[in-house]
């Protein structure tokens, strides 16, 4: 070997994979693993976490696709006496009143303009179909006061986006409509709307919303115990032979965990599919290891049920904790979209006094505002919906795991049965097999004016 040769040493070749990160946008390089495991990238500039060619994030997703309009100004601030000064008056225009009208004014406007049409044809009937919708709106009061704030069309639209991007559809038998749930509390504490518990419309609105509730929660728990009688009926006819009884569950849980599995491989691929089967998954657990203490306090030796107390009282502070750092997380989420909103604001005031940027440059430096507040927007609402899912989900395992009709051994199978849709559903994640799917559906139908209210 001659003295002035440079060696270099070669390394077994692996095929490099190229990518990029979908929360900083950076280009990334790495090996490619054969395995069956799912894999985590982790990126060189900004150190998140993302799986091989995985979309860009719900977030990321907003930022990319809302267009900004000039409808910021339906959007009704607090402070704002919506009930005197509506953000639109179509409604009002069509029964030609005032908005500031009384409901006898209304309701005398309305049958006026009915008693009025003579002409039995289809312009009449239009026009009555029309007037009798206007007047459904104007003549009670929630309704009115939602009109006048967000007019006439837009909280729907909201509801059915917010409804696509979490969940969507197929998750209704596990959180059924409470998206919509957990807009009306959303909106509240983004405005800043106060509760005044003397006020009778108020005390009557809080009581219709507990009754509803109450309502859902039944309906969620009779969805739940549906689902989970495909394995129940097969092993109930065994209660009274815990020898036979055991082989059963053995056959019948690996039956009942196929199910659930196909189930969980379709969810998983909704709006924020995995987030949500990994929080009813830690909310089953929790709730059926409690209902497991609570057996063991019943029907156990001493031992047992002086540690079933033990972890009971466990795990009720355990859950008492997480829904508070709920409240605070949201608390937190909603005060750091209140910064944005100021900041925008704020330079709104700087580019109409500033000479020397161009107006595509205002127009910029303002949209860059306006995305981190929608993206804020969007995570907020996310901390919110939780909570509201977790207090609902623990109401519906209570009236499950609690169940005075039933046996302790009817108990113990729903038990097993929950516990057994928690562990599927926490062991579904996004796989290499899945690099055409992501978590989050992708925000491919927003409407440019529901974007725009997002933001202000």
């Amino acid at each position: 070997m001659v003295n002035d040769e440079i060696i270099i040493e070669s390394i077994n070749p692996q095929s490099q994979v190229y990518d990029k990160c979908p929360h900083c946008n950076s280009a990334v390089k790495y090996s490619q693993l054969k395995t069956d495991k799912s894999l985590k990238i982790k990126c060189y500039n900004c150190e998140s976490y993302f799986s091989p060619n995985q979309k860009q994030s719900k977030t990321e997703d907003v930022k990319k696709i809302i267009k900004f309009s000039n409808i910021i100004d339906k959007f009704r601030k607090p402070g704002i006496d919506t009930d005197k000064n509506p953000c639109e008056t179509e409604y009002y225009e069509i029964l030609g009143v005032s908005p500031t009208a009384t409901q006898e004014e209304i309701s005398k406007a309305y049958h006026d303009i009915i008693a009025n049409i003579y002409i039995n044809n289809e312009k009449t009937k239009v026009k009555i179909e029309n007037t009798s919708k206007v007047y459904k709106i104007l003549s009670d009061p929630e309704k009115r006061s939602e009109y006048n704030r967000y007019g006439k069309n837009f909280v729907n639209d909201l509801k059915k986006f917010l409804k696509q991007q979490f969940g969507g559809d197929l998750f209704n038998d596990y959180i059924g409509d409470l998206i919509y749930v957990t807009l009306d509390d959303f909106i509240e504490i983004i405005n800043g709307d106060k509760i005044h518990l003397k006020n009778p419309t108020e005390k009557e609105k809080i009581r219709k919303k507990g009754k509803k509730q109450e309502e859902r929660v039944k309906e969620l728990t009779e969805k739940l115990i549906k689902k989970i009688e495909m394995y129940i009926k097969y092993v109930r006819p065994f209660y009274d032979n815990d020898k036979q009884l055991k082989g059963k569950e053995e056959e019948y849980i690996s039956r009942f965990k196929i199910i659930i599995k196909v189930e969980a491989k379709k969810l998983k691929h909704e709006g924020y599919g995995i987030e949500l089967l990994h929080l009813i998954s830690y909310i089953y657990k929790l709730k059926a290891n409690q209902a497991l203490q609570q057996l063991n306090i019943e029907n156990g030796d001493i031992f047992q049920r002086i540690n079933g107390y033990k972890n009971k009282f466990t795990s009720k502070m355990k859950e008492k904790n997480h829904l508070f750092f709920d409240v605070i997380n949201t608390s937190k989420s909603a005060n750091a979209y209140h910064k944005y909103h100021k900041k925008i604001q704020n330079q709104d005031k700087m580019n109409a006094g500033d000479e020397f940027l161009t107006e595509e440059e205002k127009k910029n430096v303002r949209n860059s505002l306006q995305q981190k507040a929608t993206i804020n927007w969007m995570d907020s609402f996310w901390q919110c919906f939780k909570y509201v899912i977790e207090k609902t989900l623990i109401k519906v395992c209570n009236r499950i795991f609690y169940d005075t009709t039933v046996s302790s051994k009817e108990i113990k199978e729903r038990i097993n049965a929950i516990l057994i849709i928690s562990e599927v559903f926490r062991k579904t994640v996004i796989s290499n097999t899945d690099n055409n799917n992501t978590s989050q559906k992708e925000i491919d139908t927003f409407d440019s004016d529901l974007g725009s209210w997002l933001i202000v």
